[in-house]
């Protein structure tokens, strides 16, 4: 039950689960050329993996990326699934 991390698309989305809880994810600037994500949080957690696990985010809270220009080379490199 894990999700694969990419480039968001979307500035913001507010994600109703079926649970009632919301899951909001926000890409802060993200535009044109700031494709690549930098960092990641979850619930305020600094995430470094390009994998997420159903566990973390089915009761709903927020998901923050951060975007640049230019790829950030070390985040998620580990390519380790979190336990």
């Amino acid at each position: 039950d894990y999700y694969v991390i990419g480039s968001p698309a979307i500035k913001k989305a507010d994600v109703h689960l079926s649970n009632g809880k919301t899951l909001t994810v926000e890409a802060k600037e993200l535009s044109d050329k700031n494709i690549y994500v930098q960092s990641m949080t979850v619930n305020g957690k600094a995430w470094t993996s390009p994998f997420l696990p159903h566990s973390e985010i089915k009761d709903g809270g927020q998901i923050v990326f951060v975007m640049g220009a230019e790829p950030n080379k070390n985040w998620g490199i580990d390519g380790k699934v979190p336990e």
